[in-house]
């Protein structure tokens, strides 16, 4: 079993990055590419530490909250992108 979040789940995030998650990220650019949201509000559900989102896709927004349990991946994701979230624990 793959357990999510924690130290050892950001590590193995971090370390397979490029192997591993190349072409889901590549989807979810392209998703997201094409998604013109009328709002300037973004809310997320379990962003983990943001590997997913493109660079600077999330500057869009006005406010961003973010619903992460995770402790280390909101300090991840904070330090992957300069959007800082509201975040709900």
């Amino acid at each position: 079993m793959i357990r999510s979040g924690g130290f050892f789940y950001h590590l193995r995030a971090l370390r397979f990055r490029e192997s591993f998650w190349d072409q889901h990220r590549e989807g979810v650019r392209k998703f997201l590419a094409d998604w013109n949201p009328q709002s300037r509000n973004l809310v997320l559900i379990g962003p983990s530490g943001g590997y997913s989102f493109p660079e600077g896709w999330l500057s869009k927004f006005e406010t961003i909250t973010a619903f992460e349990p995770d402790f280390m991946a909101r300090l991840i994701f904070e330090r992957r992108h300069p959007v800082k979230p509201r975040w709900i624990r």
